[in-house]
């Protein structure tokens, strides 16, 4: 039996720039899609007011707010259409192409943000025209916030933070019961002290907070899945090219958790099994059956093979090490760019 050996592997600037370019515009396809919605809501809601508007002033107002809004959507619609289309292979295209890409969607973001800013504004600005109480205005504006930003996220949270998920949303409910029992009670002339309105702003205002840091965690992780996917694939390709079939196919250590290492079993009738144990960060394990003579002979070629095929650059270390790898995910330090893998041969 060989031992463990480690790599780090590089990307090809056009790998990481086109994968920060698909996040990016998937995010900026999210955001839109987002500012649609909004429109739809806020054309709906001026309705609904001018149908029980009694001033002229105030008919007045919410016919300006819904030329803004159809300003916007109109805005929407121009701002989608400059979104190019993507290549599916990051060596398909020249770096100045990808980098032309990447400014304009960058323009759309900043576009996109400019919109819903405005948006907001609108949004604000017909409550106020209701004379509504403004800690209650605010409190309204903050959990709306937060409905956005649970549905923008739904798909990563569910996918990573299942029960951060779950809490998130039953917190949601809770501050948004704690204010319709606060306006019932003022509809009913109670006397009811305003620092519980206080209080329940500044409970919105930290759950937003707290929404905002565990999609970013999980908007990260997103990343480092794709990048270790695209490692498992090219993996793939490598070991059958070398004549290696898969006698065990990619699964996750703790099943249905995606925050524990993938696994993966390539096979040989002259060498044996090579298990791989890929985290979503740190340091790659690989378990070989090679013999020590041909063990580093062979990594070799996996290493020149994933940098010309893939543009993944690795140098396969041996370490002595008995027993199945190690899971260092808890303690590895993130290495969003680089891939440490470990070999026993």
């Amino acid at each position: 039996m060989s031992g463990y050996k480690r790599s780090s592997i590089t990307y090809d600037p056009r790998v990481n720039l086109l994968f920060a370019i698909r996040n990016q515009k998937t995010k900026a396809v999210n955001k839109i899609n987002l500012l649609k919605s909004q429109v739809e809501r806020l054309f709906q809601r001026i309705e609904k007011e001018k149908s029980s508007a009694k001033i002229e002033a105030t008919i007045s107002c919410l016919n300006q707010y819904m030329e803004t809004v159809k300003s916007r959507q109109t805005d929407i619609e121009e701002i989608t259409g400059f979104l190019p289309e993507l290549p599916e292979s990051p060596t398909s295209v020249a770096l100045n192409t990808l980098q032309d890409m990447d400014k304009v969607i960058s323009n759309t973001e900043t576009k996109s943000n400019r919109i819903e800013s405005e948006l907001e504004t609108v949004n604000r600005q017909i409550y106020e025209l209701k004379s509504v109480d403004k800690d209650i205005v605010e409190v309204e504006l903050e959990l709306e916030k937060i409905s956005n930003l649970l549905k923008e996220n739904d798909t990563t949270l569910q996918r990573w933070e299942t029960q951060e998920h779950k809490d998130l949303n039953e917190q949601k409910e809770e501050l948004t019961k704690h204010l319709f029992d606060y306006k019932e009670a003022l509809k009913q002339k109670e006397v009811v002290s305003t620092q519980i309105l206080k209080e329940l702003l500044m409970q919105t205002r930290e759950l937003i907070d707290k929404i905002e840091a565990t999609a970013l965690e999980s908007t990260e992780k997103d990343k480092l899945q794709e990048k270790r996917l695209y490692f498992v694939n090219s993996l793939k390709e490598v070991f059958k090219e070398l004549g290696f079939r898969i006698k065990t196919e990619l699964a996750y250590e703790k099943e249905g958790d995606l925050n524990s290492r993938i696994t993966i079993v390539f096979h040989s009738a002259y060498y044996g099994d090579v298990d791989f144990y890929i985290p979503l960060k740190g340091e790659i394990a690989s378990d070989s059956k090679i013999s020590l003579e041909n063990c580093e002979v062979e990594y070799k070629k996996v290493s020149r093979l994933l940098k010309e095929r893939f543009g993944l650059n690795s140098e396969f270390k041996r370490e002595l090490q008995t027993g199945k790898p190690e899971d260092k995910y808890e303690t590895a330090i993130p290495q969003p760019e680089v891939l440490k893998t470990m070999e026993r041969g």
